[in-house]
């Protein structure tokens, strides 16, 4: 189901049959039509030319909709239940029946609000309260214990329910990943092809990708009855990357393929560390996750959470593939195979072989280890004589001593804007305690900063000193939007991305997960 207003509909319009025509050449596609969205004149137009099976009113302006001059009889309404029961005037003769090819019911009862002591469980006991042709639960879920409670009340009576999760408002998008996986098991899914305003509804592109793996499904069962049980409640596996955020991860483009030859989709789940937890990750596995690519920062957390962990991920403290096997979840780490290809590209440089020859040898350069979180067990083994320093507070961690900060976060946009000095050079950050001369604060100039922070940390962080006069610097964040190949073109320094280092760990994780999905068909 698409819905019509003026983010989706073409500017002119005289092209908005066009829009429709086409749309409708894909076969099973629905509009809906909100009383809020478009103005009368527009709701009119587009109700001429839309097929009634292929339309859906929405109320959502009680007394004063359009749709009360219609004839409802032969058409699909929806009423939301937060402005009261739907008008006996309007309820039709038969809740459940089908008119001509539309397999939606004529009536729908949806409910959108929920309060802010209202627990989900009483919010789905007033629903179902009522009468109608299929329920539409379109509510806030505030967490994962929710979400399931959601998902196994749309399982019970699949036929006639349909469960739409919103994301809260600091958290918009959080439950795409769910309406991508089971909106086609639904008979009201909406997709988006643009932004939009609900952006827990999947784009098109993520829809057929879905859509995908069933047709390979359901041909396989042709051939094999006996291969996947039938139902809307048959075990379809996924994968997935958890993290926060994982808008711009590359995971997803990257592992495509090779899971599509598995017949399964990867898609992306945000979770924070307050979320990350076993009892979530179980919730997960019984929608059928059961491998998964960890991002910072849950790699910690991940090694915690796992039944059982490879040596690799033993050495470094640390997860970033999971696969569950045997009712256990299982645990590894790539990242120090990716972080070892980053460095064989690195050494093979001519900038880093001019540098051995003048510091007369690799132990002899200067390396600067900014951040680290997850990595830094990893980045400890790579790189042993590195010095290491806190991206939160700028203090040197390891080996001994530390450094004051110079350079606020909230200073950086000003730092680009001009490129002075910012005001409170010399200020210990943390307790913002007391002033230091520039004479009395420690000459490093480090040859190579290794950037391991990402942006979603920058807020509560602080940059490097201003003083130093770094030539590289090795990121090991591989999106555009990377605050150290912001900072690298701020100072005029040279960069190098981390994207040889995720391709790498990448391939690994796939060995991982082939040895799993082998051994398990």
């Amino acid at each position: 189901i698409i819905t019509l207003n003026k983010n989706t509909l073409p500017a002119y319009k005289k092209q908005w049959p066009n829009f429709i025509i086409k749309r409708l050449s894909w076969g099973r596609c629905f509009f809906e039509l909100r009383d809020d969205q478009l103005n009368p004149n527009d709701l009119s137009f587009l109700l001429k030319i839309i097929p009634k099976e292929k339309q859906l009113l929405s109320f959502r302006i009680s007394k004063k909709s359009i749709f009360f001059k219609k004839d409802l009889s032969s058409l699909t309404w929806d009423w939301p239940l937060e402005k009261g029961p739907p008008p006996p005037a309007l309820l039709p003769a038969s809740l459940t029946g089908k008119r001509g090819s539309c397999p939606i019911p004529p009536l729908i009862l949806s409910l959108h609000t929920r309060g802010k002591k209202e627990s989900l469980p009483q919010v789905l006991k007033k629903m179902t309260s009522y009468k109608a042709g299929h329920f539409k639960l379109a509510v806030p879920i505030r967490n994962f214990k929710e979400l399931m409670q959601g998902h196994l009340w749309f399982l019970k009576d699949p036929e006639n329910r349909s469960f739409l999760p919103v994301s809260e408002r600091k958290k918009e998008g959080q439950w795409r990943w769910y309406r991508q996986i089971f909106g086609p098991q639904m008979k009201l899914h909406f997709i988006r092809e643009s932004d939009g305003e609900i952006l827990d509804q999947p784009f098109l592109y993520e829809h057929l990708y879905r859509i995908g793996q069933y047709k390979n499904l359901a041909a396989r069962r042709k051939e094999n009855k006996s291969f996947r049980p039938e139902g809307y409640t048959f075990f379809l596996p996924f994968a997935a990357v958890l993290g926060d955020p994982v808008t711009h991860s590359a995971s997803p483009a990257f592992h495509r393929k090779f899971f599509s030859k598995k017949e399964m989709i990867f898609t992306k789940i945000t979770i924070d560390e307050k979320e990350f937890t076993k009892e979530n990750l179980c919730i997960l596995q019984r929608m059928g996750l059961i491998c998964a690519a960890v991002t910072s920062p849950l790699k910690k957390k991940a090694f915690q959470i796992c039944d059982e962990v490879d040596s690799s991920a033993k050495q470094v403290k640390s997860v970033n593939t999971l696969v569950f096997k045997n009712n256990k979840w299982f645990g590894s780490s790539t990242d120090q195979y990716g972080l070892q290809a980053l460095l064989n590209s690195i050494k093979k440089r001519k900038f880093f072989k001019e540098l051995s020859l003048r510091k007369q040898g690799l132990n002899q350069i200067s390396i600067v280890v900014w951040g680290g979180g997850g990595l830094k067990k990893v980045l400890e083994k790579t790189f042993p004589n590195a010095s290491f320093y806190s991206a939160r507070t700028g203090q040197k961690i390891r080996p001994n001593g530390s450094i004051p900060m110079v350079c606020k976060n909230s200073e950086f946009k000003s730092l680009a804007a001009n490129r002075k000095e910012p005001k409170n050079y010399g200020k210990i950050r943390p307790n913002g305690s007391k002033k230091i001369p520039k004479k009395n604060q420690e000459d490093k100039q480090p040859d190579i900063i290794i950037w391991a922070v990402g942006r979603n940390r920058m807020p509560e962080g602080v940059l490097p000193p201003s003083s130093w006069k770094t030539k590289w610097i090795i990121d090991l964040n591989y999106t555009e939007n990377s605050p150290g190949k912001e900072y690298a073109l701020l100072k005029g320094t040279k960069y190098i991305s981390g994207m040889t280092m995720f391709k790498h760990q990448a391939k690994k994780q796939q060995k991982i997960f082939s040895k799993y999905l082998k051994s398990k068909n």
